[in-house]
């Protein structure tokens, strides 16, 4: 659920509400949760724009003491428009999860910065690298100290989409170094998705 308020020609502002089941966490492997929030969105020009969001989260988890969690999230993004359909990014995320179930805690910072330009009739191509910390406050480790992880990942797509068909092509290299050896690996990852808007 949503809504969009024009402020001016240049400035809107969103707010939002939101449910989801069965979400796949950093925390965890599965929880329910409601989100509300919004975004104020401002155009310099013709070619930047900005905007600014926030949104609470509350979670429960699919655990065996349906624990729960809850935090804000903010972030901004600037998107720099170079030619139609061809726009560089660049984002900044940090959001906060606290919960009575020690595991459940985290914080997360998220940089990233992408560019994507046609490159064809209905073909677009796109390059993207975030990097991110996790800290789970409440993982303590044998050696000393919480966990901690560090993921760089770079990433290049191609989409296709030809009338209401929309095919998505992405490969990713996740480079993750973590203070608890467990999750301490990298991988690569391919994803292909295919839509039709009816």
């Amino acid at each position: 659920l949503s809504g969009e308020l024009a402020l001016d020609s240049r400035t809107s502002v969103t707010l939002f509400g939101e449910r989801s089941d069965n979400l796949f966490a950093a925390e965890f492997t599965s929880a329910d949760e409601w989100e509300a929030g919004g975004e104020l969105v401002h155009s310099i020009d013709a070619a930047n724009r900005i905007a600014l969001g926030a949104s609470w989260r509350e979670r429960r988890y699919d655990d065996a003491g349906r624990s729960r969690g809850r935090g804000i999230r903010i972030e901004s993004e600037y998107r720099h428009r170079l030619a139609p359909n061809h726009f560089a990014y660049a984002r900044l995320r940090h959001e906060r999860i606290a919960s009575a179930e020690a595991r459940r805690d985290l914080s997360r910072w998220l940089a990233e910065a992408s560019y994507l330009r046609p490159i064809a009739r209905d073909l677009r191509a796109g390059a993207e690298i975030n990097y991110q910390r996790l800290e789970f406050r409440g993982r303590q480790l044998a050696s000393g100290g919480v966990r901690r992880d560090d993921i760089i990942t770079p990433q290049l797509s191609l989409t296709y989409s030809p009338g209401a068909w929309r095919i998505a092509a992405r490969a990713r290299y996740a480079l993750r170094q973590s203070t608890d050896p467990a999750f301490d690996r990298s991988g690569y990852r391919l994803e292909v998705e295919v839509s039709h808007a009816f």
